[in-house]
């Protein structure tokens, strides 16, 4: 996937190094990792959540390449993670964007989420939303 399409440049050796230490960051302590996969192999989309205190998760690494937004595989990514974070006995979930993403604000507000003061000091993110997580994620 060319995440060079929505205006995402990577920086491996320093904002992006999460992406080199995938398990140690994103798989323990109730997070996950998930890649969506085309029947050809191609990486379509991925999302992330991360350990954010005690009962919190962090939604990261949220992407779906331009040529398969519309369709239906972000809501399956975020699906998924909302449904990972209820199971693990996560109280809410958490995220950080940029007024950038029009159609990712427009499904996190779909799936729940709502704005919230800063929690962090991200210095890309403009936008801090929550959704709190029931034990009966998503219907």
């Amino acid at each position: 996937m060319a995440f060079e399409e929505i205006g995402f440049k990577f920086d491996l050796g320093d904002k992006d190094s999460d992406l080199t230490k995938i398990e140690q960051m994103y798989q323990c302590d109730g997070g996950g990792f998930w890649l969506l996969i085309e029947e050809s192999g191609d990486v379509i989309g991925c999302i992330a959540l991360r350990k954010l205190g005690r009962e919190s998760l962090e939604l990261k690494r949220f992407f779906v390449s331009k040529s398969h937004q519309g369709h239906g595989c972000g809501a399956r990514l975020l699906g998924s993670a909302i449904s990972h974070a209820a199971t693990s006995g996560c109280k809410r979930i958490r995220l950080d964007t940029s007024s950038l993403s029009q159609a990712a604000l427009h499904l996190f507000k779909k799936f729940g989420f709502y704005e919230i003061d800063r929690y962090n000091d991200d210095p890309y993110a403009e936008i801090f939303m929550e959704r709190i997580v029931e034990s009966d994620p998503i219907s």
